[in-house]
């Protein structure tokens, strides 16, 4: 699996267990569900920070978000 696509699926698992639509973690991020839906696409790799900002919105730790990652 593709970095991009490992770290995508790694958010979008880590934001479904606790229970947030995109538009809820969009919210959190103050930033539009479309950008939500973009990094859980895979289409980008985000910067170490906006996986920062993801971990603490959804409240685990970074190091979930690169669960995977050789």
């Amino acid at each position: 699996m593709a970095l991009a696509e490992r770290i995508s699926s790694n958010i979008a698992e880590a934001r479904r267990a606790a229970g947030l639509s995109q538009a809820d973690l969009g919210f959190r991020l103050n930033t539009a569900s479309q950008e939500i839906s973009r990094l859980e696409s895979g289409r980008v790799v985000p910067r170490l920070t906006t996986l920062q900002r993801v971990a603490r919105a959804i409240e685990v730790p970074l190091m979930d978000l690169l669960d995977g990652i050789e």
